[in-house]
């Protein structure tokens, strides 16, 4: 396993200081705000890395943020280490910023310290503030310390489980099969899978599948997809947007603000699509903004920003995420013009038809760059992008060599398995040869060679008649279809082959005269008495080296945990052009093994330079001919057979491959400045090129960047939201105590011990939460709290604070679930030993700022910009949405249709007082049979909101071809909860009536009415309540709309009143005990209510749904609500049990966001869909 342990690589600093100080101020401006933005999705690498690589990034900002790395390796001096353990731990740290993760960026290999665990705790011990429980270091080491250090077969690199690797890509169940279907489906849809990553998971349902593809961007939603014969059919397929959603709601806010810093007008747009694109998680939208930057030409300050390269995904389709700033080398970019301006002549030299050939070569930007910064988990030498094929042939693309990263590249004296000759002549000539080798790549590699389509009309974009299959002389038989890609189609192998067919256009290239002269080489010069120039032979002989050293990255099957298969796209394209040089003529090149001079085993390769032009060229074009007709043909089976024919490792290079592992120099890390804003200015701040300084650089950016603490914030959101435990708080605190409790001495303890497994987002909250803390934990055994909350408040000296957990504890209480205890008998012990004394109540902020117990209406406006500053402040802010919303529907019906609004029912009131009317919504097109009548009933404590706020969700439900009803009524004080349920008894008649009225008029006949009977939170209650009313009086001939009566929908119910007794709301619904309130609950549905009338309930089919963030004892009542209404109706239904009784979770919505996000149709609400289907209208 020392294959995985770091060793310290060298450190180069990537130098951009004489290119940035001839910027003007814009210029520099425009370079900040792009470079904030690039380091802000930078950190979406580390998601995408490993389960652990972004809790690692934040522990290190944590530790060397509080002390900085010079500072902690002189105490650790002064504590007995020595220099060789100081670098084995500053060298890990270094490797993780420097590859965004602790996998390395070229290879995919993990790497774990060369220092043992005890002795790194020891070191990050020397920082004063390891043991400070408010810094939540030494909490965060010992929760990442096994992953960090453990080597177990499926970790030892990326790749698909459960035995080719671990990938974030994926969950740890998805397997390479179920990736594949599930890109099958993207192809129908005309999806693409940049900004993705797929999720699996069993349902309760035997034999079932939930898979989960979530999209990363900043809106929320998750839609259904469309079954395709492709999918299985114990699969369900969701889309779910909204991945990292934090950190991509920072990316469109700075991506917006590099717009106003724009230096032209394409720059402004290129930055709006961009913003754009990471809002909604559109591809499209991404692809419109590359082809505004492929049209800014010549810019002084070069960037690109995206999901761009997909080496890292084991399928090969989903993009690692990645953003640079450069500015131009105009030298440089000289040559490459020329190069640019020569490439149709160059072109033809290629060994392939003219057909074969891209119809117009669209002339691309090829310049260099000095990188200013550079965010992914790599930098490369060279870029060709955009990647999307669609762009590439109709707009074009652009060539970037990045001139900084080249030079300081191959500054390494050091050159491993060459003759003393050769590498003199590599060193001489590798800086200049690599330039042309980039130019030639990049340019006409990735730039040249044509894909074969056809488009959804049926038309191809090739003659069929003339074009030829070269390598049979028949007709093509191959194309790409329509949704088909490069990257789709040829999958796990587009990248290596893409790669080898550009390295191979490089060196096939490469030794003609106009391309040596346009980088400046003498070709008339003295030449020695070999056939080919210096440069050209380095070139060669560099590719050769290449292939060589990158057998490092093949992992032999027999290997344990190894998989047969290479870990690095462009190591397993050089060793490909290796074994064809090889197969050519096994005397030009040779691999020998021989004894090094410090005794071991080494390599000697040598290459006959006289045989290049005669056997090596001409074996390479005919290789580079042939991997350019499997790709223009999109025949991937002869392809694929093809291309590993030649990758494949040689059982004899297994010798050699081991060698080169043994001999193996770790790949430098690059030390990156910084930009400060002083004084209006920008300015470039440079480090030392040490692991200390590679550090201090990391720590620096993410604290001095305007948008860099935040941005720390929600990596760390995102990151906990990914660990695999339950779905919410309350869940994982249930877990935890039941495990916990009997070890815990008091209530701030509890908390304190346990905030890092709630895995919740970091946000400050003031001590008025404490109530509902106290509420939580009390409820956690279901006892009411009352006990628990006495015993806590009377602890507290504080007047104030006391005042505020009353408040906050009789609004919590509210959602208490009753599965009663008489008392909080665990809890008692806990607060008697010391308990919540006013020390520990002014530490407890200081806790729930690690544990974030959000609730009731304040959650709902986590995403705002301004703090609630009480529930009740939210529940205003909700209504003014709602009422917004509702005004909205109104406006559009009226001008689509014939609603009526405010028909009487019942006695007039004032607003305040709760409207007895309801307003009636027609579809937008009749039926012919049966129409669906959608009667909702608003919630709000029984005491709030009205009619103007619950027509919000009107328009749906008439585009799906409903009838939508919202019903007022008289609110409680004015009316008690024991009435309101007769008052909608007589409502629904009316709305029965008013109904048959209308169908009669629009339709001039009688339509069958399904009457659907919804409700939410207070209004769901109301829901059952009125059927159960109904059933009571059923001799009264009103109530005949219960015949009509097929479903209920009830989101977040409260079934159970009794704990409203002992809350504010009380003062309201003026309950005088609990025997009261519990005449009043749906749940003595199963206790006190009549057989024979629930009997006549069991044919309605009910839908039990609530939010992911409902207030967790709410979701408790839903649950056990639909599994005892499912058993009873099973039990006492008898003949006439015929109804379905489900449940459903809308995910990443709460209280509020359910109803709200109606409004935004079945696109928008997901719930909202599972609503229609499940009562007919889709």
């Amino acid at each position: 396993m020392d294959f995985y342990v770091t060793v310290p690589p060298p450190v180069h600093y990537l130098d951009s200081t004489q290119a940035f100080q001839v910027l003007n101020r814009e210029e520099k401006q425009y370079i900040f705000s792009c470079a904030q933005a690039s380091w802000i999705g930078g950190l979406i690498d580390l998601i995408q890395t490993s389960p652990e690589a972004a809790g690692v990034f934040l522990l290190m900002l944590r530790v060397f943020g509080s002390q900085d790395p010079d500072s902690m390796a002189r105490e650790a001096k002064k504590s007995g280490f020595s220099d060789t353990e100081i670098e084995a731990a500053l060298s890990y740290f270094a490797c993780v910023f420097g590859n965004l993760g602790n996998y390395q960026n070229f290879g995919d290999t993990k790497f774990v310290p060369s220092i043992c665990a005890n002795r790194l705790t020891q070191f990050l011990s020397t920082n004063t503030y390891f043991s400070d429980q408010t810094t939540g270091i030494q909490d965060l080491w010992n929760e990442l310390l096994p992953a960090i250090y453990s080597l177990s077969p499926r970790r030892l690199r990326l790749g698909f489980g459960p035995h080719d690797g671990l990938s974030t890509y994926y969950s740890a169940n998805c397997s390479r099969e179920d990736a594949e279907i599930v890109q099958k489906f993207l192809k129908t849809a005309k999806l693409e899978a940049y900004n993705t990553r797929l999720f699996k998971e069993p349902v309760e349902e035997a034999g079932k599948l939930l898979f989960t593809l979530r999209f990363a961007c900043a809106d929320r939603r998750i839609v259904d997809a469309e079954h395709v014969d492709d999918i299985p059919s114990n699969w369900h397929l969701q889309l779910e947007y909204g991945d990292m959603h934090e950190l991509m709601s920072l990316l469109v806010s700075s991506c917006h603000e590099a717009s106003t810093h724009a230096l032209n007008e394409d720059e402004a747009r290129m930055w709006s699509l961009y913003a754009d694109s990471f809002q909604s998680g559109s591809i499209d939208t991404h692809k419109a903004a590359s082809k505004v930057w492929v049209s800014d030409k010549n810019p002084a300050v070069e960037t690109y920003i995206g999901f761009i390269e997909s080496y890292r995904d084991p399928l090969g389709v989903r993009g690692e995420f990645e953003g640079f700033v450069a500015v131009v080398n105009k030298m440089m970019s000289a040559k490459f013009q020329q190069l640019v301006d020569n490439a149709v002549e160059i072109l033809a030299q290629l060994p392939w038809p003219r057909s074969y050939e891209r119809d117009k070569f669209s002339k691309p930007d090829f310049t260099s760059l000095d990188v200013v910064m550079f965010a992914s988990s790599g930098i490369p030498l060279g870029i060709n992008i955009p990647n999307y094929d669609d762009v590439r042939e109709k707009h074009g693309f652009k060539n970037v060599a990045l001139g900084n990263v080249i030079s300081a590249r191959f500054k390494d004296p050091k050159v491993d398995f060459l003759s003393e000759a050769d590498r003199a002549l590599y060193l001489a000539n590798i800086e200049t040869a690599y330039e042309i080798q980039v130019g030639l790549h990049e340019l006409l590699g990735h730039g040249s060679g044509k894909l074969f389509r056809r488009d959804n009309d049926g038309l191809f974009n090739f003659d069929r008649e003339t074009t030829k299959d070269f390598l049979t002389g028949g007709l093509v038989e191959h194309w790409y279809e329509p949704g088909e890609t490069w990257d789709s189609v040829f999958a796990t192998l587009s990248s290596p082959m893409e790669e080898c067919r550009a390295e191979c256009v490089g060196v096939y290239l490469c030794d003609l005269h106009n391309v040596l002269r346009l980088f400046g080489v003498d070709v008339h010069g003295k030449q020695s008495d070999q056939s080919v120039h210096d440069v050209v032979y380095v070139n060669w002989l560099s590719m050769v080296r290449s292939g060589v050293m990158g057998m490092e990255f093949y992992s032999p099957a027999e290997n344990g945990g190894d998989t047969g298969a290479w870990r690095q796209a462009h190591s397993c394209a050089r060793y490909a052009i290796l074994r064809v040089l090889m197969e050519a003529d096994p005397t030009m090149v040779r691999v020998d093994q021989v004894t090094g001079a410090d005794g071991a085993p080494d390599l000697l390769i040598t290459l006959d330079r006289n045989k290049l032009k005669t056997v090596a060229k001409p074996a390479i074009g005919t290789f580079l001919a042939k991997l350019q007709y499997y790709k223009s043909t999109a025949n991937v089976r002869d392809g694929k057979a093809f291309f590993m024919n030649y990758s494949e490792l040689l059982p004899e290079h297994l010798a050699v491959r081991k060698i080169v592992i043994d001999r193996k120099r770790p790949r430098p890390l690059f030390v990156q400045p910084n930009l400060r804003q002083v004084n209006g200015e920008i300015e470039l701040v440079p480090y030392p090129t040490t692991y200390a300084g590679l550090i201090q650089s990391y720590v620096d950016r993410f604290r001095e960047l305007p948008r860099g603490p935040q941005a720390v914030k929600a990596l760390e959101a995102a990151w906990r939201r990914d660990q695999p435990v339950p779905d919410n708080v309350t869940t994982r605190m249930r877990a935890v105590v039941r495990h916990r409790v009997s070890a815990f001495g008091t209530c701030s303890s509890l908390i304190n011990e346990n905030h890092r497994r709630f895995q919740t987002p970091v946000r400050p909250y003031s001590v008025r939460i404490i109530g509902n803390i106290v509420f939580q934990l009390a409820s956690i055994n279901g006892n009411r709290g009352t006990d628990a909350y006495r015993l806590i408040s009377k602890r507290d000296t504080k007047a104030e604070n006391r005042k505020i957990i009353e408040s906050e504890y009789s609004e919590g209480c509210g959602w208490n679930t009753t599965r009663s205890l008489d008392r909080a008998d665990w809890f008692v012990p806990c607060v008697q030993e010391g308990g919540m004394d006013t020390s520990a109540a002014e530490k407890l902020p200081q806790i729930i700022d690690k544990v974030d117990f959000e609730y009731d209406a304040v959650n709902w406006l986590k995403s705002n910009k301004d703090e609630p500053k009480t529930a009740a402040d939210a529940r205003r802010k909700l209504r003014e949405v709602l009422r917004r919303q509702s005004d909205a529907c109104r406006r559009n019906e009226i001008a689509l249709g014939r609603p009526e609004f405010n028909i009487p029912y019942g006695r007039p009131g004032a607003d305040s007082q709760g409207t007895e009317a309801f307003d009636w919504f027609p579809p937008r097109k009749w039926p012919i049979n049966a129409v669906h009548l959608i009667v909702y009933i608003h919630g709000g404590y029984w005491r709030a909101i009205d009619l103007p706020e619950c027509t919000n969700f009107a328009t749906p439900i008439t585009q799906a071809g409903g009838i939508f009803v919202a019903v007022g009524y008289r609110l409680a004080p004015w009316q008690t909860i024991h009435e309101m349920p007769r008052q909608l008894c007589v409502a629904l008649t009316h709305i029965i009536d008013y109904t048959e009225k209308r169908i009669e008029q629009e339709t001039h006949s009688q339509l069958q009415v399904k009457l659907h009977l919804m409700g939410h939170s207070a209004g769901a209650h109301l829901a059952l309540e009125t059927v159960m009313a109904g059933l009571q009086a059923q001799q009264d001939s009103n109530d005949r709309w219960l015949k009509d009566l097929g479903t209920m929908v009830l989101i977040a119910g409260i079934y159970d009143v009794r704990p409203m007794v002992h809350t504010f709301i009380n003062t309201a619904l003026r309950l005088r005990s609990a025997d009261e309130a519990w005449a009043c609950s749906p749940l003595r549905l199963f206790t006190d209510f009549p057989k024979d009338h629930f009997r006549q309930m069991s044919h309605i089919d009910v839908l039990f749904a609530w939010a992911e963030y409902d207030p967790p004892a709410l979701i408790q009542q839903s649950q056990d609500m639909s599994k005892i209404y499912a058993e009873y109706s099973k039990t006492y239904g008898g003949q006439l049990y015929t109804g379905r009784v489900e449940t459903y979770c809308a995910k990443y919505e709460d209280h509020f966001t359910t109803i709200m996000n109606l409004n935004n149709g079945t696109s928008g609400s997901a719930l909202l869909k599972k609503i229609l289907e499940f009562i007919g209208l889709l």
